[in-house]
């Protein structure tokens, strides 16, 4: 089952990733890519790529004959980002992702609103090829519908249970706030509401749909798709949910009471750690991203570090656990999942402050490395300057002036002066094998940084960096790179790896200049 979830900022971005999603989905509309900047979008799209994490593209909108040109067009700059479907809100688009984009699948979104038989075979002969279930859909008749169709059928199992996501919800447009139709909700169930003084309460305020627990029944009913959706305003919370849900996708159970207390903790913190309460008739966006210190955006990227650290606190009561099913109640604070409308300012600077985790720090590609290895010999064209214990990058571990190559034996040089330098077992190598066959690891610009699959972790023995350059380059499926940098990172080390040579690449020129260079003292100068 494919672990899917809503990424509503570049931070998010980062957490999904990192916790185990398949596939994340950005929202797209008429206000363009919410929560995003361009740069911190393509950012984004290309740290998923690396990282073998598919990216889908959502048009969160209906859209009018006047648009179609439009709408067109979006669909055709988020398929030159490189994102791998479509997700369709609006029956027309279907028709224009096809022309856009004839080869990339087309999903149909929940505001289709389509819940029998006959609904799904109209969409699968418009060449829909998944469809996003309603969410008061029972597990009987998604099962029903499951045993009557060849189209996968996803289903949310965390997040808003929001009418308006099925199209079902004018309330915003008749208080005049825009139509949720339109992307454009104001969310007044959110509010705070009074009768007279009688009745201070929020009475439109739904509980969060909570299917954790549910998970083995969803997959053996024939879901093909757990969709962690909206409502997780905080990259932390996102993270822990995507954990959890990932583990057990995985590995076919329900969540234990260790992971539900965790989530527990996790959401009560974050929610107690708010600078403001949302008063009448306002939702709250928390603490703002811009004023995010380096500790919580190092939260955000190692999101594991996030539960370890908060599961010390005091467990929340059973009354306010957002996550037994049997004892949830609603919270009359909802998240403030809008960024991007709610409030202008969340979505720049969650941006702002994502980019730099996207991009991380320059000044050196230096981690905590395990217990030190042996060095490796210094080679007649490494550099002279000797490396310090713990360097990602050592002297030794650079050639320059190789000779092309298939991109098998490439990937397989790289893997054993990994092996060699006493960064990885020899196993290693076959599992940066099976990684290319999964995604490919070329970036375009003539880089490409292969790496280990997943589940060669343990095949790791420190973090470090080998770098290969290829003047003539090497044939990733019809890409030349000319720079091929190997990794090898203990635990998530690699990521933080992959998000600080993407940011030290983005400098076109010294990208150039590295893949020119006759003597390696420039390239270890560059990324020491």
């Amino acid at each position: 089952m494919e672990v899917l979830a809503c990424a509503e900022s570049a931070e998010a971005v980062i957490a999904a990733v990192q916790s185990g999603a398949d596939a994340i989905y950005i929202r797209f509309g008429g206000r363009g890519v919410r929560g995003f900047t361009e740069d911190a979008l393509m950012k984004s799209v290309r740290y998923c790529r690396v990282r073998g994490c598919r990216v889908y593209a959502e048009l969160d909108t209906l859209v009018t004959d006047s648009e179609a040109a439009a709408a067109a067009a979006l669909a055709r700059r988020a398929c030159e980002l490189g994102v791998d479907a479509f997700i369709a809100q609006d029956l027309g688009f279907i028709a224009i992702a096809h022309t856009v984009a004839p080869s990339l699948p087309v999903f149909a979104g929940e505001r289709l609103g389509l819940h029998n038989a006959a609904g799904i075979e109209a969409v699968r002969q418009l060449g829909v090829t998944r469809v996003f279930l309603p969410q008061e859909l029972t597990l009987g008749e998604i099962r029903a519908l499951a045993s009557r169709t060849a189209v996968e059928l996803a289903v949310c199992v965390q997040g808003e249970l929001c009418p308006a996501r099925a199209g079902q919800c004018w309330l915003s447009a008749v208080t005049g706030g825009g139509s949720a139709n339109r992307g454009v909700c104001d969310r007044p169930c959110s509010r705070r509401y009074s009768l007279g003084g009688r009745m201070d309460d929020y009475p439109l305020a739904t509980k969060g749909a909570q299917l954790l627990h549910r998970l083995p029944e969803l997959e053996a009913a024939g879901v093909r798709c757990a969709v962690i959706g909206r409502g997780l305003d905080r990259p932390e919370r996102l993270a822990g949910v995507v954990r959890v849900c990932s583990a057990c996708s995985r590995e076919g159970r329900v969540p234990s009471r260790q992971e539900l207390e965790e989530l527990d903790a996790l959401f009560a913190r974050l929610e107690s750690a708010k600078p403001t309460a949302a008063g009448p008739g306002t939702v709250s966006c928390g603490e703002s991203d811009s004023d995010m210190s380096d500790a919580r955006l190092a939260e955000a990227v190692l999101p594991s570090d996030v539960c370890d650290a908060r599961s010390a606190g005091a467990t929340p009561s059973s009354e306010t656990s957002a996550f037994r099913p049997a004892e949830t109640t609603a919270s009359p604070d909802m998240p403030a999942a809008r960024l991007a409308e709610t409030t202008p300012s969340c979505g720049v600077s969650g941006s702002r402050s994502a980019q730099s985790a996207l991009s991380c720090d320059q000044s050196g590609l230096r981690g905590a490395a395990a217990d030190s290895a042996p060095q490796p010999e210094e080679t007649a064209s490494a550099p002279k300057d000797a490396a310090p214990d713990g360097a990602i990058l050592q002297p030794g571990n650079i050639r320059v002036g190789l000779p092309a190559e298939p991109k098998e034996e490439a990937i397989r040089r790289a893997g054993e002066l990994l092996v060699a330098g006493g960064y990885a077992r020899p196993e290693y190598v076959d599992a940066m094998l099976r990684r290319e066959e999964l995604a490919t690891t070329c970036l375009g610009m003539g880089l490409a940084i292969p790496h280990g699959t997943s589940d060669a972790k343990e095949r790791v023995l420190r973090s470090g960096i080998v770098v290969l350059q290829y003047p003539d380059g090497v044939d990733f499926d019809g890409e030349k790179a000319h720079l091929i940098v190997g990794i090898a990172g203990v635990g998530d080390e690699h990521l933080e790896i992959l998000a600080r040579l993407s940011a030290s690449f983005e400098d076109e020129e010294l990208l150039q200049r590295l893949m020119t260079a006759t003597d390696p003292q420039v390239i270890y100068d560059a990324l020491k």
